[in-house]
């Protein structure tokens, strides 16, 4: 009886024995399991952290190299006496020079011994050739300074080219002295400035303000 009880316990003991070893066994299976796809996973997040940063640097290169690209491009409108006038695209630190070349260089009535050649453009520049009956270069940062030159222009006369009739139109002028305006510069040379209508007789600083306002020297 006693031998036959021991057995059974013996082979209870080996049961569980078996049924221990099999859940340790499993336990540490599933553990390196869960670990490894852990381990994997933290590989593959870090390897999708860095490409991530990487394509961010690329396209900010790519950005930086384009925003460089297109600071370096400069547009300048050029008029006047130029044979193919228009806006033109040109690259920073070109010159006047390279404006009238590529607008087709001057007409033979511009007056080319005022031009500065070798002065740098600028980004909206605007550059009006004059012809020889000029002595000037017009140029302006932007289309609104050129057409507020145009406009004062248009409301003043240019002393050195007016006639009697336009002279007349200016306060303080009649006939007898637009006429001496007229003697004056065709004796002695143009007008310059304001000081320079005193040469005229009868003409003291009061009316040479006055005459000032409704002129322009060119």
């Amino acid at each position: 009886m006693f031998k036959s009880l021991s057995i059974r316990m013996v082979s209870f003991v080996r049961e569980r024995l078996t049924v221990l070893v099999i859940l340790c066994v499993t336990v540490v299976f599933v553990f390196f399991l869960v670990f490894d796809r852990s381990e994997q996973t933290e590989i593959e997040a870090e390897e999708s952290w860095e490409e991530m940063f990487e394509t961010e640097d690329e396209t900010a290169a790519d950005v930086g190299g384009s925003s460089k690209t297109l600071s370096e491009k400069i547009v300048v409108d050029i008029k006047g006496e130029i044979e193919n006038p228009g806006v033109y695209e040109f690259e920073e630190g070109e010159r006047v020079i390279d404006a009238v070349e590529k607008a087709g260089g001057l007409t033979a009535e511009a007056n080319e011994d005022v031009i500065n050649f070798a002065k740098r453009l600028f980004d909206e520049k605007i550059i009006v050739v004059p012809n020889e009956n000029e002595e000037e270069v017009v140029e302006g940062g932007s289309l609104n300074d050129s057409m507020d030159r145009q406009n004062r222009d248009d409301e003043q006369v240019n002393i050195n080219a007016a006639t009697v009739i336009d002279l007349q139109t200016i306060p303080s002028v009649g006939e007898v002295r637009a006429q001496s305006i007229i003697d004056e510069r065709e004796e002695n040379g143009r007008f310059e400035s304001k000081q320079d209508l005193s040469r005229v007789t009868g003409i003291g600083e009061k009316t040479a303000e006055t005459i000032d306002e409704h002129v322009f020297y060119r």
